[in-house]
């Protein structure tokens, strides 16, 4: 019987020590992706409350078809910015629901941009080459290949495309953000665009 009164706190000195352990030896990889770098510095200040306006254009020199105004809330999940745009209150926009997540992953050096919209529901995720932000106001994420959606008009819909998104800051309360399509029988053109403009912090 003596005995289980040397072991009960053998036990607990090991538990302790392991615990102990475990919370030194962390797993470097998470060290680096869980810390935010200088990429932070240009995507921290677009947190907020907007007012966005876009346009599209159904075929390469054709003229911009205005969408509407919706507003968006953007946040930070972790080191993830979360954006969740959503019409206006009392417009006569179809629901719709456009959730996006951008950051900077640490280990592959580039940014990377996820996109989920219920007007097409097909999740997009887009890469930059590197992590270089030009002039210190722009980024830009490519897309190699996805079906067009039939928002932009029945001429091209369904076609698979190339896209090239920029996100480009304009000034400390506006933002805009532009998708280039190249599809399979012409050049690069804008397709689509949104302007930000904050009403909120």
């Amino acid at each position: 019987m003596r005995y289980k009164y040397f072991l009960l706190p053998a036990i607990l000195c090991l538990l302790s020590c392991g615990t102990i352990f475990a919370q030194e030896k962390k797993d470097p990889y998470l060290d680096i992706t869980a810390a935010t770098g200088p990429e932070y510095d240009w995507l921290k200040p677009l947190a907020g409350n907007y007012e966005v306006e876009m346009r599209i254009w159904p075929k390469a020199g054709a003229d911009p078809i205005p969408l509407g105004t919706f507003r968006v809330t953007r946040k930070f999940i972790g080191n993830f910015l979360q954006e969740i745009m959503e019409p206006l209150p009392g417009t006569k926009t179809d629901p719709f629901s456009r959730i996006t997540y951008l950051s900077f992953n640490k280990i592959n050096l580039r940014w990377e941009y996820i996109v989920m919209d219920t007007r097409f529901p097909v999740m997009m995720f887009e890469t930059s080459f590197d992590g270089k932000i030009v002039n210190g106001k722009e980024l830009t994420t490519y897309l190699s290949s996805f079906p067009v959606p039939a928002l932009v008009g029945k001429e091209a819909a369904g076609q698979m495309a190339k896209q090239r998104r920029t996100f480009t800051i304009v000034g400390p309360d506006q933002d805009e953000m532009r998708q280039y399509w190249t599809l399979p029988s012409g050049k690069e053109y804008l397709a689509i665009a949104y302007v930000y403009k904050r009403i909120s912090h």
